[in-house]
């Protein structure tokens, strides 16, 4: 929620420059001066410097290995060569660790520290129902009239067929305010040929390029998260899920007769694997399930009573 409250500052302006610095071995590095990094001690450029030539001789290394370079920016695509990509083809390949778990975070780029750092570190826009996502919010009032509840998953070209089986699901069980976040033109208008409701927000999910989430994973987690908060703004009970859920069952009388007191109600992404505790709750709570109720506005004047993540 840290994004959310700091959207409502003011984001500085992005003039990216190139300065001359020296690293411990007094060797010259280029620097990227933007209205984030001008805010820098000379402590946290010195650690910048450092991190600049340390990717500088990974570079020579894989060059002298004869290994080609790794791309500069994390790549997303729905074409591959000259056919639509198959789904997850489009994304760069997640590492999968001893387990046989996907570690999402280890993916095969450059990862330019001082570039990503002097990136904004606040969202490139607020969660305001009647301007960002005005077109979302009218196409929730349609489906869900009179503050009705909004189910709502994010998506991408990559998990289109993932998106009809979570929208047939929701269907299946008589739940109309069922939609998907589209993250690019490309699925909402796959998604609208299939009879489903879809709002394009890949101009809004594009906007992120400007700030330190370059991973396109990042950019989807938190785009999501302000849709559903201008939705809460605009007065619905919003369910939000991944979209990888199906539900078999109907849930929902239970989570709209939640107590009056509920603010937030989430289900941890690993339970009941492990048991719970305050640092994993904090940690993995907003990555599974979570209610939010439109019903009454929160003293903080962003939630209401509470936002669901699945």
């Amino acid at each position: 929620w840290k994004y959310l409250a700091k959207a409502a500052m003011t984001s500085s302006v992005f003039l990216p420059l190139l300065a001359a610095g020296r690293t411990a071995q007094n060797t010259p590095v280029a620097r990227m001066i933007t209205a984030e990094s001008e805010t820098w001690s000379p402590a946290k450029w010195r650690e910048i410097d450092r991190a600049t030539r340390a990717e500088e001789e990974a570079r020579q290394a894989r060059a002298r290995r004869g290994l080609p370079p790794l791309p500069m920016t994390p790549t997303h695509t729905v074409r591959c060569g000259s056919r639509d990509c198959r789904p997850g083809e489009g994304n760069l390949k997640h590492a999968m660790d001893k387990h046989g778990k996907f570690k999402q975070w280890e993916q095969p780029y450059e990862h330019r520290e001082g570039f990503v750092q002097s990136r904004l570190r606040s969202p490139p826009h607020r969660p305001r129902p009647n301007v960002e996502y005005a077109g979302l919010v009218a196409l929730a009032a349609r489906l869900a009239p009179r503050g009705g509840p909004v189910l709502l998953a994010a998506a991408d070209w990559d998990y289109r067929e993932l998106a009809l089986n979570w929208y047939l699901h929701a269907r299946r069980l008589g739940y109309r305010g069922a939609l998907v976040l589209s993250m690019e033109r490309a699925l909402h208008e796959l998604l609208l040929r299939r009879g489903v409701p879809s709002f394009d927000g890949g101009a809004l999910l594009a906007a992120w390029n400007r700030t330190c989430l370059q991973r396109h994973i990042q950019a989807v987690r938190m785009e999501r998260h302000l849709a559903a908060a201008a939705l809460v703004e605009a007065g619905h009970d919003v369910l939000l899920t991944d979209a990888t859920a199906v539900f078999l069952k109907d849930f929902l009388p239970r989570l709209v007769g939640a107590p009056a007191e509920l603010d937030v109600l989430l289900q941890r992404d690993d339970w009941p694997r492990t048991g719970v505790g305050k640092k994993k709750e904090r940690t993995h709570a907003a990555q599974g399930r979570g209610w939010e109720d439109g019903a009454r506005r929160h003293h903080t004047g962003m939630l209401r009573r509470g936002v669901w993540w699945c």
